[in-house]
């Protein structure tokens, strides 16, 4: 798989997690797919993880996208959860270019 484009500046927002998060190493690619309520699919990468959210790249900015969009995670069986975001729900609670914050539904354990 390609790596995902960068965005134009680094985003450095303060954190804002409730739960300690873990970068990802660069040289492993964990995709999935956003899915939003009309059915459109956005591929995205985990670019960081907590119990509670993620940060994601997606492959193409989607100005569409709106911050408390709630969206369906999918095709993430190679997640660092071994798969347990498959079909979780998300919110969206930041977008910034191509990098997003998501807020998930339920904590994963």
């Amino acid at each position: 798989m390609e790596p995902y484009p960068a965005s134009e500046e680094e985003v450095d927002f303060h954190e804002r997690r409730g739960f300690h998060r873990v970068a990802l190493a660069p040289d492993q690619i964990y995709p999935l797919v956003l899915v939003r309520e009309d059915g459109q699919c956005l591929q995205a990468v985990l670019m960081d993880i907590s119990i509670g959210g993620a940060r994601v790249r997606l492959r193409t900015p989607s100005p569409q996208l709106e911050e408390g969009e709630m969206l369906l995670l999918e095709h993430c069986a190679m997640d660092p959860f071994c798969g347990r975001m498959e079909g979780m729900h998300a919110q969206l609670v930041w977008r910034h270019g191509n990098q997003a914050g998501l807020l998930f539904e339920t904590l994963l354990e």
